[in-house]
């Protein structure tokens, strides 16, 4: 162990994560065992998880023995929250890993854009804050009123979603504005339309969408029986026991799902970004998927690190046919997705084969070969 800090307060562990957005071999982290506390309280504060964080010693604390002790135990706690599919996307824990890369104030810049375009549009006012209800920690959302409405719909409060746009965008800053405003006009009963989109901020700029509020929240809220929307991520879903759904639901909401993928995929816009978080429940009947933005501003998907790995998944299109079959398996096995999981993959493909079939008796214009690669052939 390399030590320029005394030995009871500095820790340096060789940590192998694969599951960062921008993935590495492996990371060193270094930090004083206040920063674990601190860090394991913050951890706890966000997820309402007791964290196994080592005691404090506070006589015997330079002994060899002690400190290798509290070093693998330290490790032992980055190694469960790395392991779990939700804490391993929070903040907190980026920032802990790698400081250089998430150690900025992402809530600062997301509220400096936000305040920046509602300054230049008096019309809008915002009702309330939304930070960190998603997992992106780019991204900020709030509720917002239209002062200047001009119909019915937009005189209740809406959704607002603002992003910084990254240097990985398909389409030029320029340009960017005139494609954001074509996909708010998007009309189609499976997908969520937008009532404003555009690109504001010359320093910084960012994506901003307006849409309507979905009270009843996702796919992902309803499986995992979350019945407040606005909660931070971690809060929503971790020690939730999810409840699938059942098969006339999964057919019917399957089926609309479909339906607007094929209508984005017969204009060129494939989406990318399918998961149970991106599927709005609308009413009992009715679903809708949002963020079609997403693959246009190059935002990396919330499965894009396994994805990636999958030699077979060479197109957007793949993409959202592989994404399609971990959904359905997700609503039939009662259990949320965020990334790769291991599964029984006989039990999975009964399952969601199953499911797929009593899609396709009502549905038959996707290609059903083609979709059934999705739980064999990846």
């Amino acid at each position: 162990m390399r030590n320029s800090m005394p030995a009871d307060e500095a820790s340096e562990l060789s940590f192998q994560f694969a599951g960062f957005e921008q993935a590495k071999e492996g990371h060193i982290v270094r930090h004083r065992y206040s920063d674990f506390a601190a860090f394991a309280q913050e951890m706890s504060a966000l997820s309402g998880m007791t964290l196994p964080l080592p005691p404090k010693k506070m006589f015997g604390n330079t002994d060899k023995a002690f400190l290798q002790k509290r070093m693998q135990g330290l490790k032992h706690m980055l190694d469960l929250i790395a392991a779990h599919p939700i804490l391993r996307l929070t903040l907190p824990f980026k920032r802990f890993l790698d400081p250089a890369t998430y150690g900025r104030d992402f809530r600062n810049s997301a509220e400096r854009g936000l305040f920046m375009f509602l300054r230049s549009e008096a019309s809008w006012r915002v009702l309330e804050q939304l930070y960190g209800i998603g997992w992106r920690v780019t991204k900020m959302h709030a509720t917002v009123l239209n002062q200047g409405y001009t119909s019915q719909d937009q005189s209740a409060p809406q959704l607002l979603t603002w992003v910084p746009i990254p240097a990985t965008s398909f389409v030029p800053t320029e340009l960017l504005n005139s494609v954001l405003k074509y996909i708010a006009g998007i009309s189609h009963p499976f997908i969520a339309g937008a009532s404003l989109g555009c690109v504001h901020g010359a320093e910084e700029p960012g994506a901003i969408l307006v849409r309507a509020l979905a009270p009843k929240g996702s796919l992902r809220d309803l499986i995992a029986r979350n019945k407040n929307p606005k909660l931070p991520f971690a809060r929503k879903y971790v020690g939730k026991k999810p409840k699938g759904l059942d098969v006339r639901t999964v057919r019917l909401f399957g089926r609309q799902i479909l339906e607007a993928l094929k209508f984005l995929h017969d204009r060129g816009l494939p989406y990318g970004h399918l998961h149970a978080g991106n599927v709005l429940v609308i009413s009992d009947r009715f679903c809708q998927i949002t963020d079609v933005e997403n693959g246009v501003l190059g935002l990396p998907s919330l499965y894009s690190g396994h994805i990636t790995e999958l030699k077979k998944i060479s197109t957007l299109e793949l993409c959202d046919v592989y994404c399609f079959g971990q959904l359905l398996y997700e609503v039939t096995a009662s259990v949320c997705v965020f990334g790769c999981v291991d599964v029984n993959m006989a039990k999975a493909q009964q399952q969601v084969g199953l499911i797929m079939a009593r899609v396709m008796m009502q549905y038959r214009h996707v290609n059903m070969g083609q979709l059934h690669c999705s739980v064999h052939a990846y």
